[in-house]
């Protein structure tokens, strides 16, 4: 996936090797790593390309059965 960078703090992120670019440059990513850049808000998909799709977060509504104040022995 084609990224945009918008920020460099590092010459690596996250296990990204950035060694090479700079702000600005539109750079060829997987999708794994596009992801984790985008997630950071360290690049911006290209105009070009279709971002990746948005994963929901669990359903955290109802209390969890596993906890500090669980009681023993429900399941």
């Amino acid at each position: 996936m084609k990224l945009r960078l918008t920020r460099k703090f590092a010459e690596f992120i996250n296990g990204i090797d950035l060694s090479r670019a700079r702000t600005g440059d539109l750079i060829e990513f997987s999708e794994r790593d596009a992801a984790v850049l985008m997630a950071e808000g360290w690049a911006v998909p290209d105009a070009g390309t279709h971002p990746l799709p948005r994963v929901e977060a669990a359903d955290r509504s109802r209390p969890s059965r596993r906890g500090p104040n669980a009681k023993e022995g429900r399941v």
